[in-house]
């Protein structure tokens, strides 16, 4: 007859921790709530941008420089809409997996 091996402390501690379900489901909500905060941080620095480019006009029209807040606010206006293209441009590629997104 073969006598069995005892385990030792780690291997018992670590099987015990294999089969223990509880630290998944924890740590899903930790990866859930870290990418919660990575997408508020995203959504902050952009509307930051926003409205510092928002102030720079309003700063400038106060000051009478008119045409500057105008160049300002197309120069803001020109910078956002190229933002929102590469945006979607990479949105596209995460969605398909492919480089250049959908029209391929």
């Amino acid at each position: 007859m073969q006598k069995k091996q005892k385990r030792s402390w780690i291997s018992r501690t670590l099987r015990r921790f294999a089969k223990d379900q509880r630290g998944v489901t924890t740590l899903e909500y930790i990866v859930i709530a870290v990418l919660i905060c990575a997408a508020c941080v995203g959504i902050f620095m952009a509307i930051q941008r926003n409205l510092a480019g928002r102030a720079n006009v309003v700063q400038k029209a106060v000051a009478g420089d008119v045409k500057g807040a105008a160049d300002e606010a197309k120069t803001n206006l020109d910078k956002s809409q190229s933002n929102m293209e590469e945006a979607t441009k990479q949105g596209e590629t995460i969605m398909t997996g492919k480089e250049g997104g959908a029209s391929e």
